[in-house]
């Protein structure tokens, strides 16, 4: 894809300010009104010759045939945009499959939109999306209680398909290193998942899945489902994808160990196709969340709390020292054991993504 030109109104108002002009003093300089320039600025008018001739003389440095020649070309670049949207059924697709919420983070260009998803489908055209989603899907597995929308699962294969390649990007082929070294190197390092720094648990868990041999990346929502965590299989490679989903450091950690546990239990490995979706619910899920809660906070620990409803925070503290957890680890496991949220959230750190794996 070719080099995408930004709007003339892009380009004029990062050469204002780098010229310590302000709207004002530009509408003074040109002669023409404040509103008459805002308008210019904000893209809603087009950059008349006369507002380019008046823009080279209030601003050194401007030249008024580059501007035309860029507005020329802006204008270009719009009359082909709308032929290969509308080639492209863009406006149909984008509505239906949801990508103001699948590109928040990516990108708001619909022709960036579009390229992407004709890359990561290997597509000559949108128009085929419809045909080659349910083949795609088949090998996906969602749970049915996270659709917010009717086309859901299709919104995700989306999103997955577009996150799959985004990981993949100008990564290194790591070799995973098989299920009992990956159950072994998870254990020797718990104590790095007892953190209360996003930036350190990102630093933590990447390290941890890098000696596993498995690519980690990082995203700030799955568009309409609750989704914290997937696992997928791409050229004999094996990937974890985490969300920012509920915010919290101890959510990601579960979502972590829960997706190492799908890996060490064999439900997914580098030659699979399928993806599995960490709210999902069936056996493999429940084992994997056994898993995950009985390796953070050990079941013969936590189970020596009588009363869990009354649980005391010393008694959360002893339980955190006996499994060597975090305290906010055995809050969340009271949470989900108890489902009252309501108690010692104070214990629990928030979670932030400064940069995602799309680069935002």
């Amino acid at each position: 894809m070719n080099r995408r030109i930004q709007p003339t109104s892009s380009f004029i108002k990062r050469y204002i300010n780098e010229n310590n002009v302000s709207q004002k003093e530009l509408a003074e300089l040109t002669g023409y009104t404040e509103k008459q320039v805002s308008l210019v600025l904000n893209g809603k008018l087009k950059v008349s010759e006369r507002f380019a001739h008046a823009l080279s003389v209030a601003i050194k440095g401007l030249k008024e045939d580059f501007i035309l020649r860029y507005e020329d070309a802006y204008q270009n670049q719009l009359l082909n945009d709308e032929a290969f949207l509308n080639i492209n059924n863009y406006k149909e697709l984008s509505k239906k499959y949801y990508f103001s919420k699948i590109f928040k983070n990516i990108t708001q260009d619909p022709v960036e939109q579009v390229n992407l998803v004709l890359e990561a489908f290997k597509l000559d055209n949108l128009k085929f999306l419809n045909n080659i989603l349910p083949s795609f899907k088949n090998n996906c597995l969602f749970s049915k209680d996270i659709s917010k929308t009717d086309y859901d699962s299709e919104v995700i294969s989306v999103w997955t398909k577009i996150a799959m390649k985004e990981l993949t990007i100008g990564e290194e082929p790591k070799k995973f290193v098989g299920k009992d070294v990956a159950k072994k190197i998870l254990k020797e390092n718990k104590e790095l998942l007892n953190v209360s720094d996003s930036n350190d648990l990102i630093t933590n868990l990447k390290y941890i899945a890098d000696l596993c041999g498995i690519h980690l990346g990082f995203s700030k929502s799955a568009p309409t489902t609750y989704i914290r965590g997937l696992t997928f299989a791409c050229d004999n490679q094996l990937f974890i994808i985490l969300t920012d989903r509920f915010k919290k450091i101890e959510y990601v950690v579960f979502a972590f160990v829960h997706e190492m546990y799908h890996i060490i239990n064999g439900d997914i490995d580098s030659l699979s196709s399928r993806i599995r979706v960490s709210s999902e619910i069936n056996d493999a899920e429940d084992i994997a969340n056994l898993n995950t809660r009985n390796f953070l906070v050990p079941d013969n620990i936590f189970n020596n709390l009588k009363d869990k409803k009354n649980t005391t925070l010393s008694e959360i503290f002893s339980i955190a020292q006996d499994s060597r957890a975090s305290n906010g680890l055995v809050v969340a496991r009271l949470h989900d054991e108890t489902k009252d949220y309501t108690k010692f959230w104070q214990l629990l750190n928030n979670f932030k993504i400064d940069f995602d794996m799309f680069g935002n």
